[in-house]
């Protein structure tokens, strides 16, 4: 076993290894405890950091304190008109309001000093600070700090959290991007797991992926819906506005078995669904090889 691990890690070019240290008592969950910050001003980066913790938040050891940003003059009140960032921020808290560790505060900054206050603010038992490269542009961060940034590949808030203002701090801090959905699609089976300086960057190998933020703007024109997460959202979709606007003949491939496939079938849709029978007309076909 032991040269199996070292031979597979040479091979993998695997950085570090984590073993359990030998002892009568196993890991228990409760003994591990990780804080977590997430900054939320909106955009598409942003709402792809807050979809990553509502992941993250899923794990037992994980405490996480969410930070929204209103914009001057925003009000806390509810809204008629939802944005985006709305949405997907009201889904975040309705996913986890059943766990006590999980706290979201919406704060009103008057200016650009205020926000600085805040973001300095981290308590330094934070171990993970989470956050989009790219804010909202009514956040008025790229413009009024954006001048100072020394790596633009973090971000003007990221810059600052890797800067020396918090050098005392020992949190990590991910920066979420679109654009690292588009790198690990482009990578081949298994270089995930390669170190950064051994993994593919061929821009020949990028695939056509396009991300969006609505599921009836990304089924429009499509031939079919691939529902590959268990998300709650995925069932209470209006599936009858999506296979109006799809090609037909309409697919459903449902890995997660999230939707009724005889339902689906009665509005128009051929469904595929793991583990269940075929449309009857698909069962009697010939395979293909």
């Amino acid at each position: 076993m032991h040269q199996d691990i070292c031979g597979l890690a040479l091979e993998k070019g695997v950085p570090f290894i984590v073993v359990q240290f030998p002892s009568s008592r196993p890991l228990l969950c409760e003994l591990f405890l990780y804080s977590v910050k997430v900054f939320f001003w909106g955009g598409n980066d942003g709402r792809e950091a807050l979809t990553y913790a509502v992941r993250m938040v899923r794990h037992p050891g994980v405490r996480m304190l969410v930070t929204r940003f209103l914009m001057h003059g925003e009000e806390v009140a509810e809204r008629k008109d939802l944005s985006w960032d709305d949405v997907i921020f009201k889904e975040f808290v309705r996913e986890t309001a059943g766990y006590e560790r999980v706290t979201v505060e919406q704060v009103a900054a008057q200016d650009i000093n205020d926000t600085v206050e805040v973001i300095k603010s981290i308590g330094s038992e934070c171990d993970l600070v989470m956050v989009g490269r790219v804010q909202c542009a009514e956040s008025m961060l790229e413009e009024t700090l954006g001048k100072w940034v020394e790596t633009l590949e973090l971000g003007v808030v990221g810059d600052m959290l890797a800067s020396s203002d918090f050098a005392n701090f020992s949190f990590s801090v991910p920066v979420v991007t679109e654009d690292q959905i588009q790198h690990d699609l482009a990578m081949n089976k298994f270089d995930w797991d390669h170190p950064i300086h051994l993994q593919p960057m061929s821009p020949t190998a990028v695939k056509e992926v396009t991300v969006t933020w609505d599921a009836y703007e990304a089924t429009k024109g499509a031939h079919g819906v691939c529902i590959l997460t268990e998300w709650d959202e995925f069932k209470t979709l209006d599936y009858a506005k999506i296979y109006a606007n799809v090609q037909k003949p309409a697919f459903i491939f449902d890995g997660r078995n999230v939707v009724d496939p005889e339902k689906h079938r009665q509005i128009g849709f051929i469904v595929y669904s793991i583990g269940k029978p075929l449309d009857p007309w698909l069962a009697d076909m010939p395979a293909v090889a």
